[in-house]
């Protein structure tokens, strides 16, 4: 009997989580260890879905309805259709290149330091033709620069090329299978907003709108088919999201669900670390929620969660080290909102919270949203300040 439901069990969300999370946490981590392999990576990850499924109790939140599998079928077949065939524009350089050739590096050299002994060995006097000096750091090529011991390293987050190089060496077709990576993020991007639409308004007439709206947007439809990292940013997201929304509603009772949210959220950053900015918000907000004792707990399974990405942050270092995202302008904003979260757990331990939040909720999550959109307007309008300051 347990052998019979064990692949539909395989198929619920948390044991589909978990399996994901460990591919693509594999991938990296192996690959920055220079012991990528595939079938290790693969192995990790039916065990942790094979022990997910055979768990004899998993506490999920209560859900009111929820989308049919034939509505969630019909998006995501409509979304990969949109995406096909995907765009064969990778020129070296830039994102799509510079991601398909890192991944087919991975493959090669089972590591994220590529040993090229002919740039090593290259005399002095022939260097300015072959690569570039930034900041005294010869780089033959966008975005790969070379150590002092000539080995070529990708400077910048890993997470999507690790995810090519898997899916690549487990299906044949080379470049091609890792061109449709992206328009199938898509649609499984496309099924989560169904998703988390529908857990928002407890509508499947709603949720359908909302992924109409997703597939309606110019710059979605570009990226779904577009080999760069905003798919696999978005997946990290959204279902970090949901695993988030589940703990608040059994904050006592989902621990599972708190880790999940804080392991993809985690995820998020080491994919795009301009994702930073989420959690910059988070913060406070998970520092508000100390005063509610029912939520206490959880945020810390959230940050608990997230440790394995700030271990695998600090392994980055190793073979990125020329790699600074963090400008100026971002880590003053990113101690802003460390004060913050400190300002909100202390209030939130000494004023009556609970009162005040069932009296004015309302205002609360009004003045909330006012305050995203205001802060989405101000990055709109700063970021390209930022990126001409080369902060």
């Amino acid at each position: 009997m347990l052998t019979a439901s064990l692949p539909r069990k395989c198929l619920r969300p948390l044991p589909l989580s978990v399996g994901f999370f460990l591919c693509t946490y594999g991938s990296l981590l192996t690959a920055v260890l220079g012991v990528f392999s595939p079938g290790l990576v693969m192995a990790v990850a039916v065990a942790g879905v094979v022990c997910c499924a055979v768990r004899t109790h998993v506490t999920e939140p209560p859900r009111e309805g929820g989308v049919s599998w034939k509505c969630k079928g019909a998006f995501a077949l409509l979304a990969f259709f949109l995406a096909s065939p995907p765009s064969e524009m990778i020129p070296g350089g830039w994102d799509p290149g510079v991601y398909l050739q890192t991944a087919a590096q991975i493959q090669e050299h089972q590591s994220l330091l590529f040993d090229h002994p002919d740039l090593r060995e290259l005399p002095h006097r022939f260097r300015t033709i072959f690569y570039r000096d930034v900041h005294g750091i010869p780089e033959p090529f966008g975005g790969m620069r070379l150590d002092p011991e000539g080995r070529v390293t990708p400077q910048f987050y890993h997470a999507f090329p690790a995810l090519l190089a898997l899916v690549s060496s487990l299906i044949p077709g080379g470049i091609w299978t890792m061109l449709y990576v992206n328009p199938v993020l898509g649609a499984v991007n496309t099924v989560l907003i169904l998703v988390l639409a529908q857990r928002w308004t407890v509508s499947q007439k709603w949720a359908c709108v909302a992924g109409l709206f997703y597939l309606l947007i110019p710059t979605q439809l570009w990226q779904f088919s577009f080999s760069t990292a905003e798919m696999l940013t978005q997946t990290f997201f959204l279902v970090g999201w949901i695993w988030l929304h589940s703990w608040s509603r059994m904050p006592s009772e989902s621990r599972g669900a708190a880790m999940l949210a804080g392991a993809f959220l985690g995820m998020a950053v080491l994919t795009r670390y301009d994702s930073l900015m989420v959690w910059m918000i988070l913060l406070p907000v998970l520092g508000a929620s100390v005063g509610f004792r029912a939520y206490r707990a959880g945020i810390g399974w959230i940050f608990l969660g997230a440790v394995p990405c700030v271990i695998l942050w600090f392994l980055h270092q190793r073979v990125a080290p020329y790699y600074s995202p963090l400008g100026p302008m971002v880590n003053r904003l990113v101690l802003i909102s460390l004060i913050l979260t400190m300002i909100a757990a202390i209030g939130s331990t000494l004023l009556p919270v609970q009162r005040y939040w069932m009296k004015g909720r309302v205002w609360i999550l009004s003045v909330a949203m006012v305050g995203w959109w205001g802060v989405m307007g101000f990055l709109w309008r700063v970021r390209p300040w930022i990126s001409s300051r080369g902060e």
